[in-house]
């Protein structure tokens, strides 16, 4: 069985856009509407327990710098 360990960098993306959603008072399906992803996706993402691949990290850096 596949175990997922993020890193570092993603346990800090990860935590900044937790705080992003709080201060914007969005939720994760906003945010995958944003960014044109899953809700799933942002969800696994925030819970740690998945990594979306790497254009869609670029879109969620981009819309989060645009914001």
């Amino acid at each position: 069985m596949f175990t997922f360990e993020r890193t570092e960098e993603q346990t800090r993306l990860a935590f900044a856009l937790k705080l992003f959603m709080t201060a914007e008072q969005i939720d994760g399906k906003e945010v995958a509407k944003a960014i044109g992803c899953s809700p799933s996706t942002v969800t696994r993402f925030l819970q740690g327990t998945a990594m979306p691949e790497a254009r869609t990290v670029v879109s969620l850096i981009q819309w989060m710098l645009e914001k």
